[in-house]
This record gives structure tokens, C-alpha cells and sequence, in this order.
């Protein structure tokens, strides 16, 4: 067989094998330790630290969240239970147990970023005809009227709005 020709078939299994090239949503500031409660806040750093260190993905491909906005959130829940979610005792129904005042304020912050990056995500899937990934996202348990599951948000539902 002339080289050329096992070159070209070379480089054809080299595209073949290439990995998709796609765009992650990740920021640290979706990520909030609550003692007592069983889910792995660090999931989206692992799976990031992995495919950056595999070579998968460069930083390039890395967007940034924003919290969603207060507009984003009245789009799928109530405004009695946004509004309940001030009080300690509105966490209970979601978590458990009342969360004290800088630790809930922490939890709301960091699950309005991860509403925002299931948003932003599902935006630039549309707009740029691109595969992306949240690496934070999936807060689905969340119902318009109340949280579930540990999710006080349902941002899969505020990306389809």
C-alpha cells in the first residue's frame, strides 16, 4: 500500500476516534457544603478536574454562570414560596432542618448560579448549535410551589421557559 494512501487512513481514524467537542458550564460558586445532607457537592469539580486532565476539554470551553435572574425563577415557582425561602423554617420541608441565616443564604446563592448555568447551557445549545454540558445542574426535585429532594430550585424547568 502507497503511503499516501496509509496516511489518509490515518488521519481519517484520527477524526473518527477525536472526541466531541462540546462546551461545559461550571463555576465554583455552585458548589455549598450542608452537614447532614448526603449529596456530593463536589461532583462537578471531579468531573471537570477528569476531563481537563484527560485532555477532553480545554478551559476555553468552560462558561461561566450567572445566578438566574429573579424573573427566571417566578417562571416556574410561586412567589409565596420564593419569598418563604428568607425564613429558616422553609428549608425544613426541603431539607429536613432549618438552615441558619449565612448557610441558607449560601445554599440560595450557589443553587440561583446553578439555575443560572442549566440556563445558560440550554441558551447556548440553541444559539450555538453546540453540545454543552452543566457540570452543576439537575435540580429537578423542586415543584412551583415548594422544594424537594434537596433541590430548593427546578432549573431543568427554567431552562425550558
Amino acid at each position: 500500500m502507497p503511503a499516501t494512501v496509509l496516511r489518509r487512513a490515518g488521519t481519517r481514524l484520527r477524526r473518527a476516534l477525536r472526541p466531541h467537542r462540546m462546551d461545559l458550564v461550571y463555576s465554583p460558586s455552585c458548589t455549598v457544603r450542608i452537614d447532614g445532607v448526603q449529596f456530593d457537592p463536589d461532583r462537578g469539580e471531579r468531573i471537570l478536574t477528569f476531563l481537563l486532565s484527560e485532555g477532553l476539554v480545554g478551559w476555553r470551553k468552560i462558561l461561566r454562570p450567572e445566578p438566574a435572574s429573579v424573573s427566571d425563577l417566578l417562571s416556574v415557582h410561586t412567589q409565596g414560596y420564593l419569598e418563604s425561602l428568607h425564613h429558616a423554617e422553609g428549608f425544613t420541608p426541603i431539607l429536613g432542618f432549618p438552615l441558619n441565616d449565612d448557610l441558607r443564604e449560601r445554599v440560595l446563592a450557589a443553587q440561583r448560579t446553578q439555575v443560572g448555568g442549566t440556563i445558560l447551557a440550554a441558551r447556548h445549545v440553541r444559539g450555538h448549535r453546540r453540545i454543552a454540558a452543566h457540570l452543576s445542574g439537575g435540580l429537578h426535585h423542586a415543584r412551583p410551589e415548594t422544594g424537594g429532594g434537596y433541590c430548593i430550585y427546578n432549573d431543568v424547568a427554567a431552562a425550558i421557559v
